[in-house]
């Protein structure tokens, strides 16, 4: 696995907030994976005098994401083994097809793309091949919970 795993007890807001990244925050339920992802955009609002709304937008088999786009950051919170395919996952890691939102706009190339899960991310699409698989851990930094 090429996939960068970074503690998430050990890493801040700030330092994730600089990089034009794929997160996936991975642990336990209540842990604090969607507190880690919601400081990172109000770290990345604040550091570029934005407002802190978002637009919601439907991803994969009709579940809801929230796109930030003052800040061109996209979170799917609480992501589900069977909420998309492995190629629609491979589409929104590779950053490379728009996200429609509501009222039929859409946005493309985020700078951030965060994915909190109660899944590790090598459970996710056990069936899926290895070559396969590495098509979306390559775009991907784990912050890991669980260690």
């Amino acid at each position: 696995m090429n996939m960068k795993i970074i503690n998430g007890f050990n890493t801040s807001a700030e330092e994730l907030c600089k990089r034009k990244k794929v997160y996936w925050i991975q642990g336990p339920s209540g842990i604090g994976k969607s507190k880690l992802a919601y400081d990172i955009i109000k770290f990345c609002n604040k550091k570029n005098n934005n407002e802190h709304e978002s637009l919601s937008a439907i991803f994969g088999k009709g579940y809801q994401i929230q796109i930030f786009e003052k800040s061109n950051i996209v979170l799917f919170d609480n992501f589900m083994k069977g909420c998309c395919t492995p190629k629609t996952l491979i589409n929104l890691v590779q950053n490379k097809r728009p996200l429609k939102a509501k009222f039929g706009r859409k946005f493309s190339n985020f700078n951030i793309i965060m994915i909190c899960s109660c899944y590790r991310i090598n459970e996710i699409f056990p069936t899926v091949k290895k070559e396969r698989r590495k098509m979306w851990e390559d775009y991907i930094e784990v912050i890991d919970f669980y260690n």
